[in-house]
């Protein structure tokens, strides 16, 4: 069930992020009908001294089921809309994002997805 997903996006666009869920093993799509948990969440990647890539533990967007996130539970299609004032204020850079479901019946939780989200500095504002 697990996918990545870099993206690139101005501050303080609206963006729509897509994600299918499959079964890692199979393929086959998942039913997310009567998921209990998914949220989506990035926080800003910090490079070490060492050149190593952390993140933050502190979320800048945080989206959950019903505040920014739709599905479409039997192709498996979650949907993160990310608004203009999610990001708006953000410092251009870099932002490690994760996506994370819990199924119907406990199972999980599960990182579905994960990548970087870049933001870049608009002129028009």
């Amino acid at each position: 069930m697990r996918a990545d997903q870099d993206t690139t996006m101005v501050a303080g666009d609206r963006l729509d992020l897509r994600y299918t869920v499959t079964d890692e093993a199979t393929g086959a799509v998942v039913d997310l009908t009567g998921a209990t948990s998914i949220q989506w969440k990035a926080s800003k990647e910090i490079t070490r001294t060492d050149g190593t890539v952390t993140f933050s533990s502190t979320p800048v967007v945080s989206k959950a089921t019903g505040s920014g996130i739709v599905t479409t539970p039997l192709s498996g299609l979650v949907i993160v809309s990310l608004l203009a004032a999610d990001t708006k204020d953000l410092t251009p850079g870099d932002y490690h994002s994760e996506l994370e479901i819990t199924l119907f019946n406990a199972s999980g939780p599960y990182t579905v997805a994960q990548g970087t989200l870049t933001i870049l500095k608009g002129l028009i504002r």
